[in-house]
């Protein structure tokens, strides 16, 4: 009899080992949910603060952001990004309602950066009295945001605060998994008018725009044109024939003689003037050496 009871012990505390260790070494647990149910349905009641239907200006895009990877011990789902949200930077391990909230925000910003299409759309409308349901849907968790901000009826404008939804869910009350959830989104309203609730923030500052800096282009220094000078010129002698003229200093071309335009008269005089210098030179060697025979 104690053997058995021995055994029984021992036998007890084996199985007990291995439950505990079975999640700890990675084996898969039991899914305590249909991880390929496609059964899912989102119902969401589009309402007020003042629990009146809005039944206008309001619509709604549903995203699938993460997809059942395993069931952790307790056989509750552990997700996964879908390819499509995987460089979003959301953590969709999830263990508080401020967790939901925050991971909401990062997602939804990263929908209007990608401008991503949503998996199904849904609109208030007085045929649905505000009540947009979304079914056939898989296992998963999916993102609920608002697709533009449009006035509905009376000019008034809404806005619905972007928030996640889990299928299957757990019910507290009754203790089971559902793949049917409801919810109700937190929506404030505007009307024409109104003043916003806060001061709007003010815009960051923008300095004046500057033009970069560019050097003048200093063009090289022109020579004058004998032609321009001419013409530029004041004529010596105001008599008839006469083309001597007087060029002012600054119109002297630079790196060259100076050109004074007097070609008529001083080539001929200066040509006489070194002839009778060279003849009056040989004149006066030629008495030289005559002087000097006599002498002898």
């Amino acid at each position: 009899m104690k053997k058995r009871l021995v055994a029984g012990i021992i036998l007890t505390l084996i199985l007990t080992l291995i439950l505990t260790l079975v999640p700890a070494l990675g084996c898969p647990a039991v899914f305590a949910f249909d991880p390929a149910a496609t059964d899912g349905k989102i119902t969401l009641v589009l309402k007020d603060t003042d629990a009146t239907a809005v039944t206008s200006g309001l619509r709604i895009g549903l995203y699938k952001v993460g997809e059942v990877l395993m069931a952790d011990a307790t056989g509750a789902p552990v997700y996964k990004a879908t390819d499509a949200f995987v460089s979003s930077g959301a953590d969709l391990v999830i263990v508080s309602d401020e967790d939901m909230r925050e991971q909401a925000e990062i997602l939804a910003a990263y929908v209007k950066s990608r401008d991503i299409d949503p998996l199904r759309e849904g609109q208030a409308t007085r045929d649905n009295g505000g009540v947009i349901e979304f079914t056939g849907l898989e296992s998963g968790i999916y993102l609920v945001s608002q697709l533009g901000v449009a006035a509905g009826e009376g000019g008034i404008r809404r806005t619905m605060t972007s928030f996640l939804i889990r299928i299957p869910d757990f019910n507290e009350t009754a203790k089971i998994w559902t793949n049917e959830v409801a919810a109700r989104p937190k929506i404030s309203k505007r009307t024409p008018g109104e003043p916003p609730d806060e001061p709007p923030d003010e815009p960051p500052y923008v300095p004046p725009y500057v033009p970069p800096y560019t050097p003048p282009v200093i063009a090289p220094e022109k020579k004058a044109d004998i032609i321009e000078i001419k013409e530029q010129g004041v004529p010596v002698r105001d008599w008839p024939g006469n083309d001597e003229i007087w060029i002012p200093e600054d119109l002297v071309p630079l790196g060259a003689l100076p050109r004074t335009g007097l070609l008529r008269w001083p080539i001929p005089i200066m040509s006489v003037s070194g002839a009778l210098s060279t003849i009056c030179g040989i004149v006066v060697i030629k008495r030289s050496k005559k002087e000097d025979a006599d002498e002898d």
